[in-house]
């Protein structure tokens, strides 16, 4: 039900922009017939109806915004493994989130509220689409939004991923470690941290990697990070996709290859500076204090914000339900941030108490510099 309504806003709002004249071509993201075949290639519909040859238009994007794909890849064929989407309205209002997480499009782009459009049934979600990324409605329930951030991209970019190789589990992983650091730690997200504590391992092994799902983001020890258990399968959530605008700065472009494994999956940080030690002993302090990554999603949940997507402000100088980086200045109730972590955490039984010295850092509590 959220994402039906998010989705019946984004048409709504499409309309109004439409009569308004905003100069953005509005009919060529919603019409759900954007693309079609046309003699046996890819053509992309413009306003007046003219097309472009999806080749020519992906090598434009590609030197615009340096996309260093190879071209000597050979494309691989359709497979089994590519799951035609079943998303739809009816679908994802049979997701019952109870709450309209993302009904508020008042702080996304005017080209992010309008430029999204659903799937044929027979579409393959590794096709090559032109200013569109394929996307997932558990990525966007765990905290992902387009544009997203730079901290995002750069995890993309240090492991040669595309957001095709992640999953759900993956997406909530990177999605709490950014919240822990700007709310609880009162830092920017910090990449040698995030090394330190998790790994890439493919899917389902290095013999055999899937293109789909096939980068796991994984906790390297658990004994030294916050307790939380995320569920071994989540049901049918390859169907569950869609496209939306790849707006800069940019994702990937999808290839349709599975991820390379490398080296870089598994190091650690060369060496543990003095910063990097500090960081573990406060992470170490707030799991004795009762942190958990339950507590962390909840407190995203509650500002209503996507911890991943590109925000005016990070979470240590939230400014409450008027942030610009909120998915919506209007409240969540605590009963649907419940249902929304029950889908998140494996044998979840509620929020647990923390101790009251933990503080969330915000605009008026503000870390120390």
């Amino acid at each position: 039900m959220a994402m039906a309504i998010y989705f019946s806003k984004m048409t709504a709002i499409k309309d109004e922009l439409t009569a308004v004249g905003y100069g953005v071509d509005t009919n060529w993201y919603v019409d759900s017939g954007a693309f079609e075949r046309y003699n046996g290639h890819d053509k992309v519909h413009t306003a007046n109806g003219a097309g472009e040859s999806c080749r020519c238009a992906q090598e434009r994007i590609q030197e615009g915004q340096g996309n260093r794909a190879s071209s000597a890849q050979v494309r691989p064929h359709r497979s089994d493994r590519a799951t035609a989407s079943k998303c739809d309205l009816e679908a994802i209002d049979d997701e019952r989130t109870g709450d309209p997480r993302f009904g508020g499009c008042e702080s996304v782009a005017v080209e992010g509220v309008i430029s999204w459009r659903f799937a044929y049934a027979n579409t393959w979600q590794f096709e090559e689409h032109p200013r569109e990324i394929v996307i997932w409605a558990h990525f966007i329930e765990r905290g992902l939004v387009v544009p997203t951030s730079n901290f995002f991209r750069g995890i993309l970019e240090f492991y040669g991923l595309q957001l095709v190789h992640l999953n759900p589990n993956g997406v909530l992983h990177i999605a709490i470690f950014v919240h822990l650091c700007e709310v609880y730690l009162g830092i920017p997200p910090h990449y040698e941290l995030f090394r330190k504590l998790f790994r890439c391992k493919p899917q389902p092994s290095a013999a055999r990697t899937e293109v789909l799902g096939g980068a796991g983001i994984q906790l390297r020890n658990s004994e030294v990070y916050l307790d939380y258990e995320l569920p071994d399968s989540h049901g049918t959530w390859k169907e569950k996709w869609f496209y939306i605008g790849n707006h800069n700065p940019a994702l990937p472009i999808v290839t349709g290859h599975a991820p390379k494994h490398s080296n870089k999956w598994i190091e650690e940080p060369a060496e543990d500076n003095q910063e990097l030690l500090d960081l573990m002993v406060r992470i170490a302090e707030l799991k004795r204090a009762g942190l958990s990554g339950i507590n962390v999603a909840a407190s995203f949940l509650k500002r209503r914000v996507q911890p991943l997507k590109l925000r005016e402000n990070l979470g240590y100088e939230y400014i409450g339900f008027e942030d610009p980086s909120r998915m919506s200045s209007r409240d969540i109730s605590d009963d649907a941030v419940v249902i929304l972590l029950a889908k998140f955490f494996k044998s979840f039984q509620g929020v647990p108490v923390v101790d009251e010295c933990i503080s969330k850092f915000d605009s008026w509590y503000e870390p120390e510099r």
